[in-house]
């Protein structure tokens, strides 16, 4: 369910927040989240879930990357990396402090507690967003058109440019590898091959979750030395690591250390990845559509690797499948590379 709903939607809402308004379409994610969370309170049946399962993808997979994009209108060009990862970096720590502060309410409270205060909060978002004036840096005409949308011709548009060619097969690369693993692989592993408990699952996502806090510092590099040359940087780290996780999974404490790098990768890879892609989006007023249709496609690699992956599991070792990962990313890199090169040009969406 989680990647379905990115993959249909995110294009479109992309082009309405380019074409229509950012604010309504953070507005509406919004709302779309506490409809969500309502139905996580009040339900009782598994399709109620499954449904609200999907709103909660759409919700939060979208309504980050337009505000992304509502940002990136007013960064300054020069510092366009270290003000994305700041950004990005105050997002992580949400998501880290999170189910802290979400066990912590529903174990004082009751387990519903933390659905019915988040979305208290964000009903209060919702008003005080309607209540602040925007400021307006980048002024795109509405045409005729800005409702009308084909998913296929959107995804071809942005495949078009050179440089988004790059990124979005290095995007899908990346994903392949790194998507299914570590929400489902990663914990399989500690539990299942080194014998250990959830608690141990805990601190190995927090570790990984720690180098994105600095995703400031590192979009500072990114602003130095070249995104490309990061984004590079990043997935090669990435994939030696995969390649290597055979030699570095024995031990929890060198598993850490592992997972501690991987996240520095990640974090190289994300900062930069989106500093590209809206340093081209804001240079051709299209951000939202480009950031959009670049994350569905790379959902896209996502998918196909939770189903591969689950048949492949069947026939090797967690191992064996990871130094896989690691090879389709250098295959990714060696693909991507020529494409990733600064050239200027116009954007044709």
């Amino acid at each position: 369910m989680f990647p379905l709903a990115p993959i249909l939607f995110l294009p479109y809402f992309g082009r309405l927040a380019d074409r229509v308004s950012r604010r309504t379409v953070i507005w509406f994610g919004i709302w779309v989240e506490i409809g969500a969370l309502a139905f996580y309170v009040f339900g009782s049946h598994g399709l109620v879930f499954a449904l609200a399962r999907f709103l909660e993808a759409f919700a939060v997979l979208v309504t980050p990357i337009i505000i992304l994009a509502q940002v990136e209108d007013g960064v300054d060009g020069g510092k366009r990396g270290a003000q994305t990862g700041w950004l990005l970096s105050f997002e992580r720590a949400g998501k880290l402090g999170g189910p802290l502060f979400g066990g912590l309410l529903s174990y004082y409270f009751f387990p519903e507690f933390p659905f019915v205060v988040s979305a208290i909060i964000l009903f209060i978002l919702s008003f005080f967003l309607l209540r602040t004036p925007g400021k307006k840096t980048i002024v795109v005409p509405r045409p005729k058109d800005a409702f009308r949308f084909v998913w296929l011709s959107e995804i071809k548009s942005f495949l078009k440019h050179r440089e988004l060619r790059g990124i979005a097969m290095l995007g899908f690369a990346a994903n392949v590898g790194f998507g299914p693993f570590l929400p489902l692989f990663l914990p399989l592993f500690i539990v299942g091959n080194l014998g250990l408990s959830y608690r141990e699952v805990g601190l190995a996502l927090f570790v990984w979750g720690v180098p994105h806090l600095l995703q400031g510092v590192i979009g500072s590099l990114a602003d130095r030395i070249g995104s490309w040359r990061c984004i590079i940087a990043g997935n090669g780290l990435m994939a030696i690591i995969f390649i290597l996780f055979p030699l570095v999974s024995n031990r929890f404490s060198i598993l850490l250390v592992a997972v501690l790098c991987m996240g520095l990768a990640s974090s190289l890879w994300n900062v930069s990845g989106w500093s590209m892609l809206s340093e081209i989006g804001v240079r051709d007023q299209c951000v939202g559509r480009i950031v959009t249709s670049y994350s569905a496609l790379v959902e896209v690699g996502s998918l196909i690797s939770f189903v591969v992956s689950a048949w492949l599991l069947t026939r090797l070792e967690i191992t064996t499948l990871v130094v896989l990962y690691g090879l389709v990313i250098i295959a990714g890199i060696g693909v991507a590379l020529p494409f990733l090169r600064k050239r200027r040009g116009q954007c044709i969406l």
